[in-house]
């Protein structure tokens, strides 16, 4: 009686230590399958887990607002690094972009500031009072207004300096024209090379801003195109990442 019994017991706890085997079986499956979703809870940031053939890692969603931890696949990991990167170019790309347009136009309205000096040099030479000379009879100043008027009056007083000295008899007389001659053709000389100056100036800055207003258009120009063609991978990383974290993968 007692043998029988005894292989009951035996059967019996044979029987029941099966069942709560299978039965932590039959309960550890499911909770791993579970937790095995992107979008399910964790407890510990950085764990990893593979389920199949995916692999998660406990951490923040990126797509998501929530700080809490969850599991996040690695293809959801490596589309926000692609998707930060782009941003990051795109971002780096538009503040380098800006730096290039201030430099462009401060260089640029350097040479229109330099031009409006330029002229207004010429504008005020062309009405400056220029002294000729004194009349021989009445003594009175020689004046001419301008560069062009000056300029004309100089050589006519110099044309004239010479005839005399052409019939000079004395030395003195010599001396005195030939160094009148020479102080108006130094003054002539004088006006003629602010003349060019002044002009030369002109031209060249007016060479230089026909020079950075295109440099500036083409910049803005590319500039727009580059970024745009950044902004379109930002946003394709942006689909491609919403995507791959989507919970329940």
């Amino acid at each position: 009686m007692s043998k029988k019994f005894g292989s009951r017991s035996v059967a019996s706890v044979v029987l029941a230590a099966s069942l709560v085997i299978s039965g932590s079986v039959a309960l550890t499956v499911p909770a791993q399958a579970a937790t095995g979703k992107q979008g399910a809870a964790c407890t510990k940031a950085g764990a990893k887990l593979t389920s199949g053939k995916n692999t998660y890692t406990c951490g923040v969603n990126p797509t998501t607002t929530s700080k809490k931890l969850v599991w996040v696949s690695a293809d959801c990991t490596l589309s926000q690094t692609a998707y930060t990167g782009a941003y990051s170019d795109y971002t780096g790309y538009l503040k380098t972009a800006a730096n290039v347009i201030t430099q462009l136009t401060s260089t640029l309205a350097s040479y229109q500031n330099a031009l409006t000096v330029a002229q207004a040099a010429q504008a005020a030479a062309d009405t400056k009072v220029y002294k000729i000379g004194k009349d021989p009879v009445t003594k009175l100043e020689i004046t001419a207004v301008g560069t062009t008027a000056a300029i004309a009056a100089i050589q006519a007083k110099i044309a004239s300096d010479q005839a005399s000295l052409a019939v000079a008899k004395d030395a003195a007389s010599k001396t005195a024209w030939t160094n009148a001659i020479s102080s108006r053709t130094s003054t002539l000389n004088t006006i003629n090379r602010q003349i060019t100056s002044i002009a030369s100036r002109i031209t060249s800055d007016q060479t230089q801003i026909t020079t950075f207003t295109a440099q500036l258009a083409n910049a803005q120009s590319s500039q727009a195109l580059l970024a745009g063609q950044l902004k379109d991978a930002v946003t394709s990383a942006k689909s491609t990442r919403t995507l791959a974290c989507k919970a329940g993968l």
